[in-house]
């Protein structure tokens, strides 16, 4: 889909980003961008390709900070191209930083691409793997059985590593992870992008605050052609269970002046009688996993929350995540296209086509159970 561009006068110009961040127009370059630093990663690249539209000077230092974000969001680009043909779709970032202008450098710290199926899944992250260099891997798990769905963090070094964050391609069987115990993950997204776009940019409340790129991401997409209307865009989250969080969004971007000049109060309106019937939802319900019974262990812990998932409708699961700690053994493991769950003594073992995990539901192991899953996998790989 190619750009929309944004309506005149709608960009992320050093006026409207000095107003976000709180500082005045006048002040000097180098107190601005350490502003810009002290609220997100993504905001000086964002501030500089905004100083360089306008004709400010760049030294050696900020025009090469500005290099390398270029090269990591080309490097993404690239990334996202090579899985396109296993139908992974791009959440987020890119998907975002088309609503704003072409010269504004909207980073991003990782990829996220939503995928079909397990075995989508698990070609994707083959891709990937071959596309970077991978040197550590995160895995989720929801449920056990063809319901399940799962969550992979590929991460690798970047190519400044004092300077800049490692690379992370995060591939997800489902499109929102919601808090895990009254909004449970949403494998779906709605068709309209627009309004997709907007929706997980209010999944990320469940994880952290808002800050000035959501406020900014909401408006661009808000004030571009694609702007859905009121009525529909409240439906959606209402169907989406992100009624709440959509709202908050919309009104915290109404915050600032320039932004609530294109930002219409008609959004959050519309959005507050959903809000209080989702609200009312979740008071209702009961996190089942505070049901655990008493004295139940790591192990009992994860087998249980692995056969807790099931399917809800089309968009809602129930199921809590089980974790993957990497064991060190690559395998090979068939198949190549689904992860085969083996019981280890008290625990349970994954081998996958990205390699071995102990699978746990808490932080802390025993050595000694890791120790004896990492042997367990190794006789796997051996063929023993």
């Amino acid at each position: 889909m190619s750009p929309t561009p944004p309506p005149e006068g709608f960009a992320p110009t050093l006026r409207l980003l000095c107003e976000l961040l709180g500082v005045d127009e006048d002040c000097p370059p180098g107190e601005l961008l350490h502003r810009a630093r002290t609220v997100s990663f993504t905001l000086p690249p964002l501030l500089l390709s905004a100083a360089e539209h306008e004709g400010r000077r760049l030294g050696t230092g900020s025009a090469d900070e500005l290099r390398r974000h270029r090269a990591r969001l080309a490097l993404y680009d690239e990334v996202a191209a090579a899985v396109a043909p296993y139908g992974a779709r791009v959440l987020k970032g890119p998907s975002l930083a088309r609503f704003q202008p072409g010269w504004a450098v909207r980073t991003c710290g990782d990829l996220d691409l939503l995928v079909a199926d397990e075995p989508a899944f698990w070609r994707t992250a083959r891709r990937v793997a071959r596309s970077l260099p991978v040197d550590d891997v995160h895995l989720t798990l929801i449920g056990d059985g063809p319901e399940r769905h799962l969550v992979a963090g590929l991460c690798a070094p970047s190519d400044e590593p004092w300077l800049d964050p490692g690379l992370k391609v995060e591939i997800a069987t489902f499109a929102c992870s919601g808090d895990w115990e009254t909004v449970p993950p949403r494998a779906a997204l709605p068709a309209d992008d627009a309004v997709a776009q907007l929706l997980l940019v209010a999944e990320e409340r469940f994880q952290r605050g808002f800050t000035v790129r959501d406020a900014l991401d909401c408006a661009a997409v808000l004030a571009s052609a694609e702007a859905p209307g009121p009525q529909a865009l409240a439906k959606a989250a209402a169907d989406w269970h992100l009624a709440p969080e959509l709202r908050e969004l919309i009104d915290f971007a109404r915050l600032f002046p320039s932004l609530a000049a294109v930002v219409d109060h008609s959004h959050s309106v519309a959005l507050a009688a959903a809000s209080a019937a989702e609200l009312a939802r979740r008071e209702r319900l009961r996190p089942a996993d505070r049901d655990a019974p008493d004295g139940e262990t790591g192990p009992e812990r994860t087998r249980r929350r692995l056969a807790a998932g099931g399917p809800v409708n089309e968009r809602l699961r129930n199921g809590f995540p089980v974790f993957g700690m990497p064991l060190g053994v690559d395998g090979p493991f068939p198949p190549e296209d689904r992860a085969l769950l083996h019981t280890a003594g008290q625990d349970t073992v994954a081998t996958t086509p990205l390699g071995a995990f102990l699978l746990v539901s808490q932080e802390l192991v025993d050595p000694d159970r890791y120790r004896a899953a990492r042997e367990f996998a190794q006789r796997l790989a051996a063929g023993k």
